[in-house]
């Protein structure tokens, strides 16, 4: 599933972000921490058919609430009455608001700061916090980053987990959580209503990375690099995927330690590489045999897995 977040300031134009999320998204997110004014939550729920589901969060855990926090538990229990399919409430707030209705909650830990190394101990946080499902967001920006984030999702556990990853790789997390079984993923409904920075929206998801068609038997072609050029090459690439009907899909990655990333490759299963010429790192000492001219130039654009390991092309 994809769920589609919406982050209205006007309560007369939330049901048009509404609307226009239900028609592209299984589920909605409804985000009442960046209305200027309290929202009406009750009639809000009643304008799709769509499941929404309802969050208010801090500023401390990147959401717009300026309020009190009694104000924010407050606003979060009757949202609950109004019957939303999802609650999110981070770890604090579940421990204070009971279950209510056929709401199910979705506990979530945020970290801005850094990385999480302590996934086991706050998802046992979670579901003592009674959780149905539980939620990590956390920075990812690079591969190094990004990987606990992708093994927390990616582990048989008795409660489902969703990730959301904040930074240059949180693109690639959500084409990686899609694969691997991830209840949904999340995208911004258009640029500009983004829950967090580089958050992708539904249209680069589906125009650029066909995320529809991505699933467990796909496999990706990693594209070394972030900006427009590493969208376009994505773009013109997975098409010809679709065309040829073949299960290959293209995914943005920014490695961090090199010594580390040949074996994310592995685990992934990822055994062609293309660099986007704007990226400003080296593979050169990735391959064991480069062409004539990668050989010169001690660079290489292009990497291939072999049966005599992995070769590069300087194109």
């Amino acid at each position: 599933m994809i769920c589609i977040t919406v982050t209205p300031e006007s309560r007369t134009l939330a049901p048009v972000d509404l609307y226009n999320a239900s028609s592209r998204c299984d589920l909605i997110e409804l985000c009442l921490d960046h209305f200027i004014n309290e929202p009406n939550v009750g009639e809000l729920l009643r304008v799709v058919q769509k499941p929404i589901m309802v969050s208010c969060r801090s500023e401390k855990d990147g959401g717009a609430w300026k309020g009190t926090e009694q104000e924010r538990i407050q606003l979060l229990r009757e949202a609950i009455v109004s019957g939303p399919a999802y609650v999110e409430l981070d770890l604090e707030a579940a421990t204070s608001i009971p279950r209510f209705g056929k709401t199910q909650r979705v506990v979530s830990f945020t970290s801005l700061n850094r990385p999480l190394n302590r996934i086991d101990d706050i998802f046992e946080q979670c579901r003592q916090a009674k959780a149905d499902v539980v939620k990590f967001t956390w920075l990812t920006e690079d591969m190094d980053a990004a990987w606990p984030l992708l093994a927390a999702v990616t582990q048989p556990r008795d409660l489902p987990i969703v990730g959301l990853g904040v930074g240059r790789a949180g693109l690639t997390f959500s084409l990686l959580g899609r694969k691997y079984g991830s209840p949904w993923i999340y995208a911004a409904l258009e640029p500009g209503m983004e829950a967090f920075a580089r958050q992708p929206t539904v249209w680069q998801l589906r125009d650029d990375y066909h995320w529809d068609a991505i699933n467990n038997k796909t496999r990706f072609l990693g594209v070394v690099g972030y900006g427009e050029s590493e969208n376009i090459t994505s773009r013109v690439l997975n098409a010809a995927f679709q065309q040829m009907d073949r299960p290959i899909r293209c995914l943005p990655l920014q490695p961090g330690d090199l010594s580390r990333f040949p074996k994310m490759l592995e685990k992934l299963g990822i055994n062609g590489l293309i660099v986007d010429p704007a990226w400003r790192g080296d593979l050169f000492d990735l391959v064991t045999s480069c062409d004539e001219f990668g050989t010169l130039a001690r660079r290489c654009d292009v990497l291939m897995e072999g049966q005599q390991g992995r070769r590069g092309v300087c194109t």
